[in-house]
């Protein structure tokens, strides 16, 4: 049997061994209670990058086109039908042509027409980023913001491929002969990935492997208003005495569009057909190049059946960009910058009014249209002035 001083000592060994262990007890529980509080302290929430925005839709009305004094140089006023924003971006100068694209694919320069040599301005606060000789009939490159493709050399007959960084430019294809080579003319586009262009001479007609460098085929299909080689790089499209879609070949025309020749533009739908819509006078209709089959985007009754179309919102399929030749006359879309939806339902997107009389060509809006489609440069003289380049977006 242990004796009573034996028993005391347990129980006192004991009991210090209990402190001992409430102790490491208490730093752990606190050391664990401590890592919950910095576990569970709130992770700010990442802030959102806004996305493009759009005027609301709607369909297309006749309104007055109010009058408002001319913006100044990088002022903006707003809409008060439409409530957008106007920016005037240049004056004594304007972008080339609708379905020419203003803005780099990226977005991030705007190339202005002001004789020789050219303007560049920055895509998004419009600040003037010098003069730049860029090849004639320029086209900006599809895949490189750096880029612009165009004609130049040997009295105009040599491919070439511009850099805006650099301020340089380098051959791709040099055509020989004499006589000005043109892109389409005028209205050609190259291929979206920048691989195919079509370059005409009078009537005959190139088609250039630009990675290649090289002659791809050659026909004497032109002659007419323009040819151009389609986004996908799947078709010639010739627009002469109608609209005519090609195989690459040039030799086999796979279907007349329409015996109508009329502005076009070529693009993309929502689902990802390749479509070319035109404004043929009174409609608005667009069709697949792969089937032919046909869309009335808008009837006749609009301002549209005249004027000028943009497909150059690359980056946004599904919507085509429209102006007018002429002053408010009246008529649903008179003097509007919109976008028409294409799927047949009649819905727009309305920028704002153009303020143009078109007493010449140059004053003339030719809508066009930035890659993501939220921004829409025009030209206007703002009722009888100067012309000048501005951009409406949603306010």
């Amino acid at each position: 049997m242990p004796t009573t001083a034996q028993r005391l000592a347990t129980l006192e060994a004991f009991v210090a061994a209990q402190k001992t262990w409430n102790t490491k007890s208490n730093a752990r529980h606190l050391a664990l209670e401590g890592k919950a509080h910095t576990h569970a302290a709130p992770v700010p929430e990442p802030v959102p990058v806004p996305g493009p925005s759009y005027p609301p839709d709607t369909q297309l009305r006749a309104v007055a086109t109010p009058t408002l004094p001319r913006p100044a140089l990088g002022q903006s006023i707003t809409d008060p039908v439409f409530f957008t924003r106007i920016t005037c971006v240049a004056e004594a100068m304007r972008h080339n042509y609708a379905k020419i694209a203003a803005w780099n694919c990226d977005g991030s320069l705007i190339h202005l027409t002001s004789g020789n040599p050219d303007t560049i301005l920055d895509g998004r606060t419009y600040a003037s980023l010098g003069q730049h000789s860029v090849p004639g009939e320029a086209r900006w490159s599809n895949v490189d913001p750096d880029l612009i493709y165009g004609v130049r050399g040997d009295g105009g007959t040599t491919l070439m491929r511009y850099s805006v960084s650099r301020k340089s430019a380098e051959p791709i294809y040099a055509f020989g002969g004499t006589g000005q080579v043109y892109i389409g003319p005028y209205e050609g586009n190259l291929s979206a990935d920048d691989r195919y262009v079509v370059c005409t001479r009078d009537s005959h007609v190139w088609l250039v492997d630009t990675v290649a460098r090289k002659i791809v085929s050659e026909s004497d299909i032109g002659g007419g208003d323009y040819v151009s080689v389609s986004p996908s790089g799947k078709y010639v499209v010739l627009n002469k005495a109608g609209l005519h879609v090609y195989d690459l070949t040039m030799t086999q025309r796979l279907r007349t569009l329409t015996p109508i020749s009329a502005h076009a533009d070529m693009g993309y739908d929502a689902a990802g057909n390749e479509v070319i819509v035109a404004l043929t006078n009174p409609t608005v209709p667009m069709w697949r190049l792969d089937t032919g089959a046909l869309t009335t985007l808008l009837p006749g009754g609009s301002a549209y059946g005249q004027g000028h179309v943009s497909l150059r919102n690359v980056k946004r399929p599904g919507w085509a960009y429209l102006s007018h030749y002429s002053a408010n006359d009246g008529l649903k879309g008179g003097d509007q910058v919109v976008a028409v939806k294409l799927d047949g339902s009649g819905t727009v997107e309305v920028f704002g009014h153009a303020h143009h009389t078109a007493t010449t060509y140059d004053s003339e809006p030719h809508a066009c249209p930035s890659p993501d489609g939220s921004r829409v440069v025009f030209a206007s003289d703002w009722h009888g002035g100067p012309v000048g380049a501005f951009v409406a977006s949603a306010a």
